[in-house]
């Protein structure tokens, strides 16, 4: 079992190193290996190595199979919030204050 290397890690969180399957589908086989593992108590960064994946993919890979709970909770979305989002406009609440001069000249300072 090939470990990274703390440069090889740094690289690969960065974004600097690209793994060799990143993106593609996964496999059946694919699926059941990384489960084996996962479950042989072999930490993520070690099993995304071995499978040439973001830690980000074992994790979402892990939580599809149930094999770990999502616990995060989901965005509120901007489109929830009514009125301008300037908190210096003057004519907040308002059906002309989205786009106004005054947000803009005032974002831009």
């Amino acid at each position: 079992m090939n470990k990274p290397t703390p440069e090889i890690i740094a690289e690969i969180r960065t974004g600097k190193a690209k793994m060799e399957r990143e993106g593609n589908t996964w496999t059946d086989d694919e699926k059941n290996k990384l489960l084996m593992k996962y479950f042989a108590g072999i930490d993520i960064t070690t099993i995304a190595y071995e499978h040439q994946r973001t830690e980000n993919a074992i994790m979402q890979q892990l939580i599809a199979n149930n094999a770990v709970k999502n616990n995060t909770k989901p965005r509120s979305t901007y489109h929830s919030k009514k009125g301008c989002q300037c908190y210096r406009c003057s004519k907040k609440g308002t059906a002309e204050c989205r786009y106004c001069m005054e947000c803009e000249v005032n974002d831009n300072v």
